[in-house]
């Protein structure tokens, strides 16, 4: 069942991406829980409840990851053991997640500010 919800909501936003541009697609990330940087270099903790986001990754750590949507904002992103990433519907390794690609992040709000994902499908845009 959460799967399945997983993989419809990837879907939705992929084709809001493509059919309605990447800001359409991004609309649904808005009030999301963001990170925005204030400070070169530093980062504020996020706040809200949404549960997904899509970006570019500006840094890849094995364990997180920093993307830039559209509208410059800065996510913060865990990746956990459980996490799932693919690309194309198909599982990827971790070395998969580069600076520069884009990415579309399901998970739920961490104690420590970031979305804590529970599936990061790369997408080509």
């Amino acid at each position: 069942m959460a799967r399945s919800l997983i993989v419809v909501t990837v879907s939705a936003l992929i084709v809001l991406l493509v059919l309605g541009g990447v800001g359409a697609g991004l609309s649904m990330a808005r009030q999301q829980t963001r990170v925005e940087s204030t400070v070169v270099g530093r980062l504020q903790p996020a706040q809200g409840t949404k549960h997904s986001v899509a970006g570019q990754i500006l840094s890849a750590t094995e364990n997180r990851l920093l993307l830039r949507d559209v509208r410059q904002h800065l996510w913060a992103v865990q990746i956990l053991p459980s996490t799932s990433i693919r690309r194309h519907g198909k599982p990827v390794s971790r070395s998969a997640l580069l600076v520069g690609e884009r990415v579309v992040v399901i998970g739920s709000p961490s104690a420590g500010g970031a979305i804590a994902a529970r599936l990061i499908s790369i997408v080509a845009i």
